[in-house]
């Protein structure tokens, strides 16, 4: 039972006042989704004042306002995660400061956009901050104001990017354009020097699906040698659960009464808490899989192989699957995702009520679903080569 859910908030001053660096409030508070004590921080609006003592002070009145509210959990209330200055304190109007550089707003802009962030998107975030900033320095604008940022300049460091792909080149161009637009919105700038650059046509081509003997093969590579990870695939071919948001199942959201899983919000892609069904081919080998653990709060997929309270790390599977694909020698371009593409495609080209497909992808329409299906070589015209008369 958790007597106290909080740790008093204190105020982190950068190196003893270095005003070059983020300062924040911080605390600890239970965290119900997670089970334990997770530490929450407040940068916002302290870092927006340049003095000591202006921060000092915001940051005194914050720490009073959380005193105030201590029967708030910040992780059920986001609109409490930010205190506006004027409700406790007359400060000066804040000013731009023309002295702080590019890198110095888009960190912040990245602290202010981070809580919204998935953990993979803060990692391409950070990734592309710092490699844009690496760019400006070595082209002689690392002390450039962020006021004086042109669309000619971003237009340059794309062009540089585009010599890899142009996936890669609309990604750096998306990260930005959102980063810079929080700054706008925040009123540090009025005018986001990417919003004009328009996007490059791409020739994706993502993983791809596995043919039936490669499956074969596979299969009776992992029925033994990996069975956790024959699960997972299998929850992706019959289920269209993404590994990101297998990882984060848990046994109390499976249903074999009702053969359903539920995938919530929390952890599901767009955000949507949605159910899917465990067709019955799979029923029976996720049972086996479940029957020795007896905590409905465990994860689907443990450390040790099985359920348990310690949920796989993020990149497990993909190295697994990685390296069982070059034991069995099937290099390609297919990926741990593959098998999503897999049970899609031959579930549509097996048969399966194209309402219902769209319902099990979780796709919000069947245009959405008609276009992926196209990108996997399906098309919705079986009857139209089978049984179009004769002339």
């Amino acid at each position: 039972m958790i007597l106290k859910n909080y740790s008093e908030p204190k105020l982190y001053i950068a190196n003893g006042g270095d005003l070059s660096q983020k300062w924040f409030v911080y605390y600890t508070f239970f965290n119900p989704a997670k089970g334990n004590m997770q530490r929450v921080r407040h940068y916002k609006p302290i870092n927006e004042y340049h003095t000591t003592d202006e921060r000092v002070s915001i940051g005194k009145a914050i720490i009073a306002e959380l005193s105030l509210k201590r029967g708030f959990n910040p992780f059920n209330t986001p609109e409490n995660l930010y205190f506006p200055a004027t409700a406790f304190v007359k400060l000066p109007k804040v000013k731009k400061d023309k002295s702080k550089t590019v890198d110095y707003y888009l960190d912040l802009a990245y602290t202010i956009r981070e809580a919204e962030l998935r953990p993979k998107s803060k990692d391409k975030y950070k990734s592309h901050i710092r490699k844009f900033c690496y760019w400006l320095d070595e082209n002689g604008y690392a002390k450039i104001d962020i006021l004086d940022l042109t669309k000619e300049i971003c237009q340059a460091f794309l062009n540089n990017i585009t010599a890899k792909s142009a996936t890669t080149r609309n990604g750096y161009l998306a990260v930005l354009k959102v980063l810079f637009n929080v700054l706008i919105s925040d009123d540090i700038i009025s005018k986001n020097p990417f919003a004009k650059i328009k996007k490059l046509r791409e020739n994706r081509t993502g993983a791809i699906p596995f043919n039936p003997m490669q499956t074969q093969i596979i299969k009776n590579y992992l029925v033994d040698s990996n069975p956790q990870l024959w699960v997972l695939l299998q929850l992706q071919f019959y289920c269209f659960i993404r590994p990101g948001e297998a990882r984060c199942l848990r046994i109390e959201n499976i249903d074999f009464y009702a053969n359903t899983i539920i995938v919530p919000a929390n952890i599901s892609k767009n955000k949507r808490t949605q159910t899917v069904v465990i067709p019955k081919q799979f029923v029976d080998i996720l049972k086996k899989h479940c029957s020795h653990c007896t905590n409905i709060e465990y994860y689907l997929f443990g450390k040790t192989n099985e359920p348990g309270p310690t949920q796989v790390t993020r990149d497990c599977f993909n190295k697994q699957h990685r390296a069982m694909l070059k034991e069995l020698n099937i290099i390609t371009k297919h990926k741990l995702y593959s098998w999503k593409h897999t049970g899609a495609k031959q579930a549509a080209l097996g048969g399966v009520n194209i309402k219902q497909l769209q319902l099990q992808l979780r796709h919000s329409n069947l245009e959405t679903m008609d276009i992926y299906l196209r990108t996997l070589g399906v098309s919705d015209c079986a009857d139209v080569y089978n049984n179009f008369p004769t002339l």
